[in-house]
């Protein structure tokens, strides 16, 4: 009796289970990093929630960091993001100004590396007007231990006046320091628009 091959395909079923699986898990990286933002961010989270993931084209880096590009521009360093993050933050004084607005999240490298060294004694603040960019990211890499320990503040750049005072809201301590602005090289085309406005 004769027999057909065996099939080169999987089941459709399984194919269905994987693309679960694999999205469950970004979903489960997506909340911690939500999560961990605390209250203050709660509406911004809700609303990287309910974007739609950008298309990011992702690497390993030669660090073995996760890296990517977003319409064919690096996010970060191909080779070093973490050296590249710790030399963003080295250029950085945090004597005389503990708030530090960044202009950019990109892939979060640098971000991290703030949130590492100013910790509850200051506060770091970013302005990222693309939630699908935030969306895509914070399903891929989990920063949540870096956001849980530190002080920080995200905004997409809309937000209505009143709410900037609600959100910065416990933070007059610091604020009263001063605040310093610092691009995100990566990130400075697709920011420039909205930081005027920041």
């Amino acid at each position: 009796m004769a027999t057909s091959p065996p099939s080169s395909h999987e089941p459709p079923h399984t194919v269905v289970v994987s693309i679960s699986a694999q999205q469950a898990a970004k979903n489960a990286v997506l909340e911690r990093n939500l999560a961990s933002l605390g209250e203050r961010n709660l509406d911004t989270a809700n609303a990287i929630r309910a974007a739609t993931p950008a298309i990011l084209e992702w690497s390993t880096a030669a660090d073995g960091a996760q890296v990517a590009s977003y319409q064919s521009r690096a996010l970060a360093s191909r080779h070093q993001p973490r050296a590249e993050a710790t030399t963003f933050a080295d250029a950085i004084d945090f004597r005389d100004r503990a708030v530090v607005v960044v202009l950019g999240f990109g892939l979060g490298f640098h971000i991290h590396e703030l949130c590492a060294r100013l910790l509850r004694c200051g506060l770091v603040v970013v302005l990222e007007p693309d939630l699908g960019l935030l969306r895509a990211v914070l399903e891929e890499i989990d920063w949540s231990s870096s956001f849980s320990r530190a002080n920080i503040l995200i905004f997409d750049g809309t937000e209505p006046a009143g709410r900037y005072a609600e959100r910065f809201a416990g933070s007059e301590g610091v604020l009263i320091q001063g605040l310093q602005f610092v691009d995100h090289p990566p990130s400075r085309t697709r920011v420039a628009p909205c930081s005027k406005e920041f």
